[in-house]
């Protein structure tokens, strides 16, 4: 078998400074787009709408009450055109002969259409409202869908996570913090060096934060169903966010965060991330540079002369299997030809020297780079922030 020419490699989770991105808002079911090319607007801003006409519900009150149709309009204590909310009760049975009173709740958010003699009645959810994620300026409009935004700031992506999307200023928590500081805003995107512990999430709930970015987090640790998004940097175990990951997301405290947790490690890999913004908000499309993509829905506007991260003696990797899962340490060569490694595979491989010394020998396929490549210019716009060497260069 000849020698195996493997220099250019994809790069794991990226961290990329001041660069412009850009965030498109798709409506994968159609929808009304709401905002306009060129206009400026808020992560909270609603850009689109899914399902304007809004979702018809079916609810059969009879059934669920389990009365007569001839009955249920004495049980029903709302009248077409009423608003209801998720989870209202909409219709009771009355407690008789030692009975348990039984309750009939609203599907969705809405408005109560129709109320039938056959003991159904139907009601019109609202349309599903799609907010901006990111400040920054419409940069282009689809009918029906998507909404592009652009805008400036640091991109930070991680490795796992759980829950949807939240927005907020940045609040970085000291080391041994189990709480938010006294006076932090309310709807704060929280952001820790220190692996998720007990009270930490619960903290977070009780001080209204929009998001919580930690390095890692047992699963026993991890709600399955949490009520704000939750961003692993590192991976599960007990890990400490890597220190200038952590330095450059705390150099930004105060600025407005989005964070996404929508994690797919399949076919068309999309990571959690985490953009902080800051500078001024682009007018358009930059010209001159090169856009990359990060994901399904996050491009990043870097120099025109950016070269493509490349595994190679000198460059920091972390492994991502066992058993040296979640170690870091420094290529120290490429043997030209593959090894057949303990499972009976012959694969490329690289010899990498460990923070604690060893060096070990592991297919170049479970080995993630830890610094994007870079431009060979220094350009204005996508520098792409480098991983500080041990010793200091």
């Amino acid at each position: 078998m000849g020698p195996v020419d493997s220099r250019p490699y994809l790069a794991g989770p990226h961290v990329i400074r001041d660069v412009i991105l850009e965030k498109v808002r798709s409506l994968p079911l159609g929808g009304e787009v709401l905002a306009a090319a060129g206009e400026e607007v808020d992560a909270g801003a609603v850009v689109a709408h899914l399902n304007p006409q809004g979702y018809l519900h079916f609810v059969n009150v009879a059934r669920e009450l389990d009365v007569s149709y001839n009955i249920v309009g004495s049980c029903i204590f709302k009248a077409e055109g009423d608003a209801v909310s998720r989870g209202e009760v909409i219709a009771a049975r009355p407690a008789a002969l030692g009975l348990l009173v039984a309750e009939c709740r609203s599907p969705a958010d809405g408005v109560i259409e129709k109320i039938y003699p056959s003991g159904h009645l139907t009601i019109r959810a609202y349309p599903i409202p799609v907010d901006a994620f990111v400040s920054g300026r419409v940069a282009e409009t689809s009918p029906a869908d998507r909404v592009v935004i652009i805008t400036r700031g640091t991109l930070v992506q991680g490795l796992y996570g759980v829950g949807g999307e939240g927005h907020g200023p940045l609040v970085a928590l000291g080391p041994a913090s189990t709480g938010l500081p006294r006076g932090a805003p309310r709807g704060a995107v929280v952001v820790t060096a220190e692996a998720l512990g007990p009270g930490l999430y619960e903290a977070c709930l009780e001080a209204e934060a929009s998001a919580l970015v930690v390095p890692s987090a047992h699963l026993k640790d991890l709600p399955a169903d949490p009520a704000m998004p939750i961003v692993l940097t590192e991976g599960f175990g007990l890990r400490r966010m890597t220190p200038w990951v952590f330095e450059v997301l705390a150099s930004l405290a105060g600025c407005e965060a989005s964070v996404s947790a929508a994690t797919q490690l399949r076919a068309g890999v999309e990571r959690p991330e985490v953009i902080v913004r800051h500078g001024p908000v682009p007018d358009g499309r930059p010209e001159g540079l090169t856009p990359m993509s990060l994901g399904r829905r996050t491009r990043a506007y870097l120099h025109r002369r950016y070269s493509a991260p490349r595994l190679e003696p000198g460059v920091r990797v972390r492994f991502t299997r066992r058993p040296n899962q979640g170690l870091e340490g420094e290529v120290v060569s490429l043997p030209p030809r593959p090894r057949k490694i303990v499972t009976g595979s012959v694969l490329p491989v690289a010899e990498v020297r460990l923070d604690d010394g060893r060096v070990v020998t592991a297919p170049r396929c479970n080995l993630e780079i830890l610094e994007l490549g870079q431009s060979r210019d220094s350009p204005e716009h996508g520098q792409p922030e480098r991983r500080r060497r041990r010793n200091g260069v």
